[in-house]
């Protein structure tokens, strides 16, 4: 009984499988409501997985440079992270709030300079025509309006998530909490995994899924990290210079531009925009010279800074990369263009394995 069990195992499998999907199509609204909920309690494990997952190179390097034991090693790296978090909520918070509370407060006032440049530029004698005066009129007073309404709404949903924080901090704390355990016991988690992959899967597939895992590892630990890095530093950078163009509201701009800036390519230009769109109510000069300093700062990063930290590890066409990212943000949104250029770079990779290049995969061992 048992060898015939073990015999046609893949069938038994695949027959499971199958019956679960059919359940699923069968209840999915119950099936759904469920894994809300499971996912909802799950929250703390996920930034406990995502902390320890981007914490684990620096414990790494320390352990190995400075010959660290563990405890020592996590003592130090969290009293960093506690005091850097402590000083983003006690003087980046409220920045944040300050800024986006006066240009919510300022924003009829910025539409009132919009209507009047129009009418300005109406009046003049390229519009003597009355038709196509009042159809450029309408078409640029509709256009207009929808952008403010964007702008308006989108810094409302910025505005209250950032008062709506302190509902998931609790679950960021537990998260926090429990990150420390899992690099602590990082091997035991490990040796655990391997074990019930090779248990589910067998030697030969389990050899194999292992290796991807540590290939998906190294793409995404090398990217996000190393984004992180370039991106802090731009966001610097962008301060500064916006803060020199006495441009309005540097800190949150330069804030907006960082976390674009984590996007290749197409980030840079949609961070851009709203330094220049509120730059020009100051001063349409001040829009200009900020929408120069930030091209500037983008070829900076893509030519200079962005290699030096990320080097060639990527080693993916400008082309790949805004067809990663237009798909991965057509299907998922912002999120999607964030991971878009990882999952492509991984799946560069397998490709490369089926056709016999072994370059990348030896650089992921």
């Amino acid at each position: 009984m048992l060898k015939r069990l073990e015999k046609n195992k893949d069938i038994i499998f695949i027959a499971t499988v199958l019956l679960v999907i059919y359940q699923i199509i069968q209840n999915y609204e119950w099936f759904f409501s469920f894994a809300y909920r499971v996912l909802g309690i799950l929250v703390p494990f996920f930034w406990a997985f995502g902390i320890a997952f981007l914490l684990n190179p620096l414990m790494v390097y320390i352990e190995k440079k400075r010959k660290f034991n563990r405890i020592v090693t996590l003592l130090f790296i969290y009293t960093f992270l506690i005091g850097v978090l402590t000083l983003l909520v006690v003087i980046v918070t409220p920045q944040l709030v300050k800024s986006i509370t006066d240009i919510i407060k300022n924003m009829p006032d910025y539409y009132d300079i919009v209507e009047n440049k129009i009418s300005v530029l109406l009046d003049s004698k390229f519009f003597e025509n009355p038709e196509l005066n009042t159809m450029v009129k309408d078409s640029v007073d509709t256009l207009a309006k929808s952008t403010f309404d964007y702008f308006n709404d989108s810094l409302s949903d910025i505005f209250s998530r950032l008062i709506g924080l302190t509902s998931g901090f609790l679950q960021f704390i537990v998260g926090l909490i429990v990150s420390i355990y899992m690099l602590y016991d990082k091997e035991y988690f490990k040796l655990s995994s391997k074990k019930i992959v090779y248990r589910l899967f067998g030697a030969q597939k389990g050899d194999f899924i292992i290796h991807w895992g540590n290939v998906t590892n190294t793409v995404f630990q090398e990217f996000f990290i190393g984004k992180s890095l370039d991106s802090f530093i731009i966001g610097l950078l962008c301060w500064a210079g916006l803060l020199f163009l006495n441009a309005p509201y540097p800190f949150l701009l330069a804030i907006i531009v960082g976390i674009f800036n984590m996007i290749p390519y197409v980030g840079p230009f949609i961070g851009a925009i709203p330094v220049v769109f509120l730059s020009f109510f100051v001063k349409p000069i001040t829009a200009l010279w900020a929408a120069i300093f930030i091209l500037i700062l983008q070829q900076f990063d893509g030519n200079v800074l962005g290699p030096k930290i990320l080097g060639n590890r990527m080693g993916i066409k400008p082309i790949s990369v805004m067809l990663a990212i237009f798909i991965g943000g057509g299907l998922f949104g912002i999120l999607g263009m964030l991971v878009g250029v990882p999952i492509f770079k991984l799946l560069s990779i397998i490709i490369d394995q089926f056709v016999g290049s072994k370059g990348d995969l030896e650089n992921c061992e």
